[in-house]
């Protein structure tokens, strides 16, 4: 799985959507989650998208924190659109082939 950090992103509603090439060979499974820093209550979304289907996960980023989202594909050569929003802002998006993984420093003010 490739695993990249994106940087900053503000606090917030955050939301992931993934959209399916309808080529892949069968569904994908799309996770958000936000844990704050110091402890505290994690939040956790999941979805899953058949082949030509879109993911959409949402969770509250509300303080300093570390949010991921993963995109589970089970065929290497399978494909989609990936892309992370902020209060319906896009703030990443980029085509994809196999399992992604993107890590965000959540901050305020970010």
């Amino acid at each position: 799985m490739d695993s990249v950090f994106k940087g900053a992103i503000g606090t917030g509603i955050i939301q992931a959507r993934f959209q399916s090439d309808t080529a892949n060979a069968d569904p994908d499974i799309l996770v958000i989650a936000y844990a704050p820093i110091g402890g505290g209550s994690s939040r956790m979304d999941r979805a899953v998208s058949d082949p030509g289907g879109t993911a959409l996960v949402t969770v509250e980023g509300p303080s300093d924190g570390v949010l991921e989202v993963w995109v589970a594909i089970g065929t290497p050569t399978d494909k989609g659109r990936l892309s992370v929003s902020r209060d319906g802002e896009v703030e990443d998006e980029d085509d994809v082939r196999g399992s992604v993984r993107w890590v965000y420093s959540v901050h305020a003010g970010g």
